[in-house]
């Protein structure tokens, strides 16, 4: 269950090879600060798709 928890570095780091650092670590993505609420909600949509008609909601 653990592995298909998405992980996503939100960070500072700006140097090149940062991204290529988080990826190797085990990360699915990186977003850099500043960023802009667009580029977190693509990255939402992209590992959090909105469920299907119908889909039963946890809870």
């Amino acid at each position: 269950i653990a592995s298909s928890i998405p992980i996503v570095a939100i960070t500072a780091n700006t140097q090149d090879g940062d991204r290529e650092a988080c990826i190797e670590a085990g990360m699915n993505d990186y977003i850099s600060k500043p960023f802009v609420k667009k580029q977190l909600a693509r990255l939402l949509d992209l590992y959090f798709p909105p469920a299907e008609p119908g889909a039963r909601k946890a809870g």
